[in-house]
């Protein structure tokens, strides 16, 4: 393959700078966005650890409400009964476990003296009968003659001896009126307590530390998930009468894999978006280049292309020279022969003017066959520039919308509205650059095929170009006016097919009315038939009615309406080679009208312009 001039190396060199840029850029921006969800994340898991340590220090308070407000009615039970019994309370106090033994460990009753006297269950209690309470004022505060008062009371936290765990107890003064006959006690279990409190939904993603603040940060309750080093915490206080609790609430860890937190999310979708995103805007910059550049070449080997049918033009007209000189030799030496007039310095003569000629024409065939090669050399240029843009330029772009479309289906649910949007945009341009190369090699086999003329009957054209576009009219809801009289042409079927199909989408591409509208009309003169396409479009300003002809010209954003702007490019070529010409007659907003000439079928004499085969 011919080497890359300098200029293409540049643009890779362009190319690769855009595209590092565009990655750098996207993924300053992934950083920032990640980084600032990750803060987000964490505010919200405080917020969320604040919430959860409140509603436990609340279901705490209700526990410890509910425990008053039974042995408040245990004291009533004792009042309303005036003179109660050891069995009498027993029997009270086993209903009231077994209706409630998840509020308390035992009951107890200790009588105006404060020493321990009736206790249920008894098995369990059995060692503290005869305990005098007014020598803790830890476990026991206030109970002394002098401090006693008709107020229910909190211990502190102690151990249990017979739950061999940690535990408090409520106790309620019982008073008649002013006289004071004893108390009932609770005995409250802290496990119990804190199983009750904290639901087992909450032990899942955290960890739960009860610290008694009074007593040198004992642990009293621990459970949860494990606690590792750096996770975030939130401490509450719960205080009420002689407790004090701080409650320690840890979360899980944040970082549980790649893929589970939104901010890790986030950094792997936005490096593949950047490179992406990067190799397809340098990719497309520089095949844009490339192309820019090719056409020069084409352009330049036209050039020499023609100069080179200009030599041969006058290396034949050379030739036709020499055998009009040949022949007048050859009369001569008739005449030589049969008059014997010539004389031997005459036959000299002509013997040295056909040595001359025959020299003239040695130097016009080295000067043909040094076209030849000229010839031979372009057309392989030409067949290296379709090998790029058919093979190098579109597989890249397969790459493109093959990974675009596999990010879409594998990581749509991954991926915020603003990805979706770039993946579908990414895929567009790949589409439109593919389309675009496919219309420069339309244009490239048009101008080296050389057409094979035929009679053509024009309405078999219009029915074929009909159907291959039906689903475009169908959706458009297009009105087609199109006569069943159409002329014979001489030409070639398929480029005829090719000129047909790109006005008749033209028409309705470019067109903004609910029901587009397309008419087809056509005269007939001596040689040549004049076809009319008149559409209802969009319409054209007449500053551009021949710039429209151009390669790649387009006059609306691509973002409105689709297309390369090759396609009419391609049908003047396609009505040069036929001998005839096309304009076209427009109004901004008032639609446009494409006339062209085409060859009559009986008019085969016409001559017309073709490029020769390579």
């Amino acid at each position: 393959m011919t080497p890359l001039p300098s200029s293409l190396a540049g643009f890779r060199i362009r190319a690769l700078a855009l595209a590092c840029g565009v990655i750098i850029v996207c993924l300053a921006f992934t950083e920032y966005l990640a980084r600032f969800i990750e803060k987000h994340v964490v505010t919200e898991l405080r917020n969320e650890l604040h919430q959860d340590g409140l509603e436990i220090r609340r279901q705490l308070e209700r526990e410890m409400s509910e425990r008053v407000t039974v042995l408040r009615q245990a004291v009533s039970f004792w009042l309303f009964s005036e003179e109660v019994s050891r069995e009498e309370f027993r029997g009270y106090a086993g209903r009231l476990l077994s209706q409630k033994q998840e509020l308390f460990f035992n009951l107890s009753y200790s009588g105006p003296d404060f020493k321990l006297r009736w206790a249920e269950p008894e098995t369990l209690t059995r060692n503290v009968i005869g305990l005098d309470h007014s020598i803790d004022p830890y476990r026991y505060p206030h109970m002394t003659p002098q401090e006693i008062r008709d107020e229910v009371v909190i211990g502190g936290v102690y151990r249990l001896k017979a739950a061999d765990r940690e535990g408090f107890c409520i106790i309620a003064p019982i008073f008649y009126g002013t006289r004071f006959e004893g108390f009932i006690t609770g005995t409250v279990v802290l496990e119990a307590l804190f199983r009750d409190v904290i639901s087992p939904a909450k032990l899942l993603d955290r960890h739960v530390t009860v610290r008694d603040s009074r007593g040198q940060g004992k642990i009293l309750f621990n459970a949860g998930v494990e606690v590792p080093p750096g996770t975030l915490e939130e401490r509450i206080r719960f205080t009420l009468e002689n407790l004090e609790w701080d409650l320690e609430i840890w979360a899980q860890p944040l970082e549980k894999g790649l893929l589970n937190t939104p901010h890790h999310l986030i950094r792997l979708v936005g490096v593949l978006a950047a490179l992406i995103l990067g190799s397809a805007l340098g990719g497309l910059w520089y095949g844009k280049q490339r192309i820019r550049s090719s056409e020069g070449s084409l352009r330049q080997h036209a050039a020499e292309l023609e100069q080179a049918n200009r030599r041969l033009a006058g290396a034949n007209h050379q030739l036709e020279e020499a055998n009009d000189q040949l022949e007048e030799a050859n009369d001569q030496l008739k005449e030589a022969k049969l008059g014997n007039e010539y004389t031997i310095q005459e036959l000299e003569r002509a013997n040295s003017r056909l040595e001359a000629t025959n020299s003239r024409l040695g130097a016009v065939n080295e000067e043909l066959a040094t076209a030849n090669t000229q010839l031979r050399d372009l057309n392989k240029e030409l067949d290296d520039f379709n090998h790029v843009v058919s093979h190098d330029l579109k597989e890249p772009l397969r790459g493109i919308q093959a990974f675009s479309q596999f990010l879409l289906e594998d990581y749509a649910d991954k991926l915020d509205e603003f990805g979706r949007s770039y993946l579908e945009n990414l895929m567009s341009s790949a589409s439109r650059m593919q389309q675009l190369i496919n219309d420069l090699m339309q244009l490239a086999r048009v101008t080296k095929t050389r057409a094979t003329h035929q009679v053509v009957n024009m309405n078999h054209v219009l029915e074929n170009a009909i159907q291959d576009l039906a689903y475009t009219i169908r959706v458009k809801d297009a009105l087609l006016d199109i006569p069943k009289d159409l002329p014979e042409i001489w030409g070639d079927p398929t480029h005829l097919l090719i000129l047909v199909k790109n006005l008749i989408s033209n028409g309705l591409k470019y067109n903004n009315k609910p029901a587009p509208r397309l008419t087809v009309r056509w005269t007939a003169s001596d040689n040549m038939v004049e076809f009319r396409f008149q559409d209802n479009g969009i319409g054209i300003d007449p500053r551009y009615h021949k710039k429209i002809f151009e390669l790649f010209e387009r006059l609306v954003v691509q973002e409105e309406y689709e297309g390369t702007g090759a396609g009419l490019a391609i049908s003047k070529k396609i009505i040069e080679q036929h001998g005839g010409v096309i304009w076209v007659e427009s109004t901004p907003g008032q639609g446009s009208t494409f006339v062209f000439t085409l060859p009559r079928a009986d008019a085969r004499e016409i001559e017309t312009v073709e490029q020769p085969a390579h």
